[in-house]
């Protein structure tokens, strides 16, 4: 079955993407996002043709985000937002993962750009892959990779 033709992005523009999410991961790690997110983001690990290539135009931004992934703190984040929750998530698996589901959305800042993976729902076995090719590390143990991101504020807006 053909393929049909993905959308093409400025690599400019998706730099700057990649700064704005790694702003709004750092207001999730500080408690200072939509949400009061209980999981922390740990590691953030970009791959894909934004690392493997030079091109002026990609098709996406591959992101990992590794979450500390506590059980019970998903669970309270449930109780805390009951409302919010249930009315848009309204299957129990949907609504146990919500903390998650909506801090993604947040990440993504209603950007199509981004595609995000996530230890939460697919397991460690997406890190192997983000990290089995080029990789850049953007945080690690929750802490902002300035040096890494300093190629991308370099970068002409175009």
């Amino acid at each position: 079955m053909a393929e049909g033709k993905k959308r093409e992005y400025l690599r400019a523009t998706c730099e700057k993407k990649i700064l704005e999410f790694i702003e709004r991961a750092s207001l999730i790690n500080a408690g200072k996002a939509d949400y009061r997110y209980y999981n922390r983001i740990e590691e953030i690990i970009l791959f894909g043709s934004m690392v493997n290539t030079e091109n002026d135009t990609v098709h996406d931004i591959d992101i990992y985000v590794q979450w500390t992934d506590d059980r019970m703190l998903m669970a309270k984040f449930m109780d805390e937002n009951e409302d919010v929750v249930y009315q848009k998530f309204p299957s129990l698996v949907d609504a146990f993962f919500a903390e998650w589901h909506l801090a993604e959305r947040f990440l993504k800042g209603r950007c199509g750009i981004f595609s995000v993976h996530s230890n939460v729902v697919e397991g460690m076995e997406v890190r192997k892959i983000a990290c089995a090719d080029k990789h850049l590390y953007l945080m690690r143990n929750g802490i902002v990779n300035e040096e890494a991101l300093a190629r991308f504020r370099k970068s002409p807006a175009k």
